[in-house]
């Protein structure tokens, strides 16, 4: 989606679509675009780790590729505590890997007047798994709802660019009482 209207404010980029204005203007709905923007933020690595810091998402060890509207990429290399008592990829560091990368996607692209998010589905299909190497995952928004969000996931053996998971979640957009 291209952005047609663009302003930056504190670190926050406010952006409409192309056809959201297409569409408008032809409806002749279109007198203030700024009232209807979506806060749409890319977060530094940096930002991402102070954010994390003494919660799972740092204990797993991810490294954040990056966090913008719509789309967020991390990994981690695997290490024993990743594993199950098998010596596979435990499911959990899969799922763990994937809701981080949901969910930091989701507070980059939070609605205006949205506060934070919680999780309140999510599914996840494994197709493979590993013993070592890098595991990486890409979320991206399929859906923005003013009170949901719905993200779809893939993780994947950096060594193969194999599948390990497919991943989707709902994510319900809270907003002050």
């Amino acid at each position: 989606m291209a952005a047609a209207y663009a302003s930056d404010t504190g670190g926050f980029r406010i952006v409409i679509t192309a056809l959201w204005i297409r569409t408008n203007k032809r409806a002749g709905r279109l007198k203030r675009p700024d009232r209807y923007c979506i806060l749409r933020r890319e977060m530094r690595p940096d930002e991402i780790q102070q954010k994390a810091g003494g919660t799972l998402v740092e204990h797993l060890g991810l490294e954040w590729e990056y966090v913008r509207h719509g789309t967020a990429s991390a990994s981690f290399l695997v290490k024993p505590f990743h594993l199950a008592p098998n010596g596979y990829l435990h499911g959990a560091s899969v799922i763990a890997l994937a809701d981080s990368c949901c969910g930091f996607g989701c507070l980059a692209s939070l609605p205006e007047g949205a506060e934070s998010f919680t999780t309140i589905e999510l599914k996840t299909n494994f197709v493979s798994t590993l013993r070592q190497g890098r595991v990486s995952c890409t979320a991206n928004l399929s859906h923005a709802g003013r009170t949901t969000q719905v993200w779809d996931a893939t993780v994947s053996n950096d060594q193969n660019d194999k599948k390990v998971a497919l991943f989707r979640c709902t994510q319900y957009l809270l907003y002050p009482t």
